[in-house]
């Protein structure tokens, strides 16, 4: 999902408020929006791309209500994207979440990963990924980081030469 930044912070706390992050069947993390302000609703859907349902309440004077679900490695995904906007509550639940949940057995195990191995997400925005034909993909910031190393060891290298010169 590539989304502008305030996008994922108007999310977090729609989220704050009307959301609750659970985990299914025990160790399978899901996101639920649930209010009665349909247009609110349909506007988190469209933006994610995602279908909501309506549904009756039971007290004959109270208005209907819309709900959106997200399950699974969305679910995470999108827990990772709006994870700095969240307040310290929420924060510590999408951890637990995090640490509750396994991806399921693909055949693929490193298409299933949410974060590389230094933790950093893969949102579009940090994941590169590789021209090989593979479908390979690479973190950004863990690239980022690798480069920094290695620029300053050619520095410093040049500058070993140029003493010697």
């Amino acid at each position: 999902m590539n989304k502008p930044a305030t996008f994922y912070a108007w999310l977090a706390g729609l989220l704050e408020g009307e959301g609750n992050f659970q985990a299914h069947n025990s160790n399978y993390p899901q996101i639920k929006l649930t209010m009665t302000d349909e247009d609110v609703v349909a506007r988190a859907a469209t933006a994610l791309g995602r279908r909501y349902h309506r549904y009756e309440s039971r007290h004959p004077n109270w208005k209907p209500g819309f709900t959106l679900n997200i399950c699974g490695k969305d679910a995470i995904g999108l827990m990772m994207a709006i994870y700095p906007f969240l307040g310290t509550r929420r924060r510590s639940k999408v951890r637990e979440l995090l640490m509750l949940w396994r991806p399921t057995r693909s055949g693929n195990v490193n298409r299933d990963k949410v974060v590389c191995k230094r933790g950093h997400p893969f949102t579009t925005e940090n994941t590169y990924r590789r021209k090989d034909g593979h479908g390979r993909r690479d973190c950004m910031a863990c690239r980022r980081l690798v480069m920094k190393r290695v620029n300053a060891r050619r520095k410093i290298e040049r500058a070993a030469r140029k003493a010697v010169a």
